[in-house]
């Protein structure tokens, strides 16, 4: 394949990856966790998992008092807008 070919065959995956679908909403997703982590510094120290097929966010923290802080801040994690 010659390296103009190659070029352009490179290019326009590119393009077409970066306005797929796929992509647009994994950068919206990881935004939306950056939002979190930045107003809830307490997540900082969790692990969040997003779940695609049911849309939930799963916060897991081993840290009890961690967990007990966050469970005081539940309504202000549920005005959070992830998606």
């Amino acid at each position: 394949m010659s390296s103009f070919r190659q070029e352009s065959l490179k290019r326009q995956l590119k393009k077409e990856l970066q306005e797929s679908e796929w992509l647009q909403k994994f950068k919206q997703l990881s935004e939306g966790l950056s939002t979190i982590k930045a107003e809830i510094p307490l997540t900082q120290l969790c692990q969040l998992r997003w779940v695609d097929e049911s849309q939930t966010l799963i916060i897991h923290c081993p840290n009890p008092e961690v967990r007990e802080g966050l469970r005081q801040q539940t309504a202000k994690i549920e005005q959070l807008d992830i998606v």
